[in-house]
């Protein structure tokens, strides 16, 4: 099978919001707070368009021979407070594979697609947020060189 992974455009997006819509539905059985709202689809939809249009995000797909989307990653470039040495870091969003693809490439060549587009901007660090409740997650994130270095705590009122 061939991958390839490209710059995102509004013709992607249809492709992008099923990948999310899989991603959310595989993470609400982990988690509840993960529960789509009935226009979630919709909304994130319109979020990807936004980073579609802005400097600050990239937005990738993976397509295959048909060019359809097999998966999408989103990443942006953030600040940190200006009381820290470095300035600026990459934040990864989402890296999400439909699930017949997964574990065959997808996600660690959209991963790496993203490391040269934070290398590209001169970012040294990239951060994301992975469910405490996803060993499959949090193994692949490990295999990447991804490390713990903050804990994010919640509590139901």
């Amino acid at each position: 099978m061939t991958v390839r992974i490209v710059l995102a455009t509004e013709r992607h997006v249809g492709g992008i919001v099923d990948r999310w819509i899989e991603l959310m539905d595989c993470h609400r059985q982990l988690d509840p707070a993960f529960t789509r709202r009935p226009d979630g689809h919709l909304r994130f939809g319109h979020f990807v368009i936004e980073c579609l249009d802005s400097d600050l995000f990239v937005v990738l797909a993976a397509l295959d021979e048909e060019e359809a989307v097999l998966g999408y990653a989103i990443a942006k470039e953030e600040r940190y407070p200006p009381v820290f040495e470095r300035s600026r870091h990459g934040s990864l969003f989402d890296v999400a594979v439909r699930p017949d693809h997964q574990r065959q490439g997808v996600g660690s060549a959209l991963l790496a697609a993203v490391e040269h587009w934070s290398r590209s901007r001169d970012l040294s660090r990239l951060e994301l947020r992975v469910s405490a409740y996803n060993p499959a997650g949090r193994a692949f994130w490990a295999r990447h060189g991804f490390a713990d270095y903050l804990s994010v705590a919640a509590k139901e009122l």
